[in-house]
């Protein structure tokens, strides 16, 4: 089984008890830099055996890997820093769906793997970004997409409730408004203390 696992970004705490766990129970490490890992590893007290995988070795070591995982193996990929698969070779596994017919029960394997295929959505494979999605993103990067204007009109000082995300069903009054970004920063009762929470348009309705 293979689990990609995010590691902490500059402090060391910053990581799921499930993570440790999931390494400590695993029977290979599969890092971009074993160095690097090997502060993680030892801070946590986790003694397994590592497989350096990054850009330049990835045609030599990949063979490995699956070999590995067809043998049953647990595999825990982690990066440097952050979520691996995004700027290391981790992408080079979760590309396996592009090409079925090499590696289907890899796939398999990977894709039922708790969490790690939600990101593609409700198919069953990975489908490549339209062209119109990636100029969408950079655009959105740049600070250069046109943001729609919101349908309903909000004042500052208006009572407002949330109805989506962690402050649902919280009420409260506008404190400021970023039509730009489309955000209000709203001031609900938390703890008997007043405090400010950024939501966007589309997560409050009038009251």
């Amino acid at each position: 089984m293979l689990t990609m696992i995010a590691t902490p970004i500059g402090n060391l705490g910053d990581i799921s008890l499930r993570a440790i766990e999931t390494m400590k129970n695993a029977d290979f490490i599969v890092s971009e830099d074993t160095r690097h890992t090997s502060k993680l590893l030892n801070h946590y007290e986790i003694k397994k055996p590592q497989i350096s995988f990054y850009e330049q070795n990835q045609e030599k070591v990949l063979p490995r890997i699956l070999g590995l995982l067809r043998e049953g193996k647990a595999i825990a990929m982690v990066t440097d820093a952050g979520s691996p698969g995004i700027s290391d070779p981790g992408y080079v596994l979760v590309r396996l769906p592009e090409h079925p017919e090499r590696q289907p029960e890899l796939w398999h394997l990977i894709n039922n793997t708790p969490g790690i295929s939600g990101f593609i959505g409700s198919r069953n494979t990975p489908v490549p970004l339209e062209d119109a999605e990636v100029n969408a993103i950079i655009e959105e990067i740049r600070g250069e997409r046109t943001r729609p204007k919101p349908k309903v009109k909000f004042e500052v000082g208006e009572r407002v409730k949330i109805i989506d995300g962690p402050f649902s069903n919280f009420l409260g009054n506008i404190d400021s408004i970023d039509v730009d970004r489309g955000t209000l920063k709203v001031m609900v009762e938390i703890f008997e203390r007043l405090t400010s929470v950024e939501v966007e348009f589309w997560q409050v309705e009038k009251i």
